[in-house]
């Protein structure tokens, strides 16, 4: 269920943002759209979600970048570099108001998968009264 979920929060982002991201681009070009993420224990489920993506869209391709070890540090210098991916995995959600607050991050306040957001995660991935990512994942802790 957990790699359900993880597998269809990843492809609905993706479906997310490059809903616009294609007006501009001539049917004949393929499109190169990296995604990068940390998480080494869904290296398969990330695989398996590009095949299945590009399959539906043959004009794009997905470049998937593993940083498993020190993946913000390397994050944050390619931001700051103007290098950076289409798609990113944050590591904390605290993250979010960092990026969000560098002008690195997308507005996605308006996307209609929104909606499906439970309302207690989106304070998460909000800034400013606005969103800037999905939520993966939520984690009670507790004794």
């Amino acid at each position: 269920m957990k790699k359900w979920m993880v597998r269809s929060l990843l492809l609905t982002l993706i479906l997310v943002i490059l809903g616009g991201t294609f007006l501009t681009a001539s049917m004949a070009d393929k499109v190169e759209i990296e995604l990068f993420y940390y998480k080494q224990e869904i290296v398969k489920q990330m695989g398996d979600m590009a095949t299945a993506f590009c399959r539906k869209n043959p004009d794009i391709s997905l470049k998937l970048t593993l940083i498993p070890n020190d993946s913000m540090t390397v994050l944050r210098t390619r931001m700051a570099g103007g290098d950076a991916p289409d798609i990113i995995q944050l590591q904390a959600y605290s993250a979010v108001f960092e990026f969000a607050q560098a002008g690195w991050l997308v507005d996605l306040t308006n996307e209609p998968v929104l909606s499906k957001v439970i309302e207690g995660a989106k304070t998460s991935v909000t800034y400013k009264g606005r969103a800037y990512a999905l939520p993966m994942d939520l984690a009670g802790i507790g004794i």
